[in-house]
């Protein structure tokens, strides 16, 4: 059981309320502009807008699969699906279970929070750490062989 700040139990009901503004206006956004999405990193949301600088435009995104075809679109998002079974593609036929975990590990973690492509951030650290975890197989195959 989880408890909030008031110490009464927290229920399904309140853990979505906090997301389901977001949610909805993701939903939206989708059905506005379905093919191309509204670009990576960016909000229609009027506070979003008034705080968008020329070089610094934070946004919250949750739930991957909705931020994907919000930014992206759904040819966007058919890219990236492509991407991902590229990846698993390749570590499954080379053997590559560090990489395999690595990747399955950042997908894990974004499902709930997109920060896929924040390279300057969090999204940079997790791709980075993603080839670590391949190079690492590389190197222990090299080693024993």
């Amino acid at each position: 059981m989880i408890k909030n700040e008031s110490g009464g139990a927290i229920n399904s009901q309140t853990l979505l309320y906090s997301r389901q503004v977001l949610i909805e206006m993701m939903w939206q956004n989708i059905v506005e502009q379905p093919w191309t999405g509204i670009g990576f990193g960016t909000s229609t949301d009027p506070a979003f807008v008034y705080r968008a600088g020329l070089l610094s435009a934070p946004t919250e995104k949750g739930i991957m699969p909705l931020a994907l075809l919000e930014e992206t679109g759904i040819i966007g998002t058919a890219f990236f699906t492509l991407l991902i079974v590229a990846i698993l593609a390749y570590s499954v036929e080379s053997n590559n279970v560090p990489g395999l975990m690595g990747f399955a590990g950042i997908i894990g973690v974004n499902l709930a929070e997109a920060n896929f492509f924040s390279f300057g951030g969090q999204g940079g650290f997790f791709w980075i750490w993603v080839m670590a975890c391949f190079i690492l197989n590389d190197a222990t195959r090299t080693r024993t062989t």
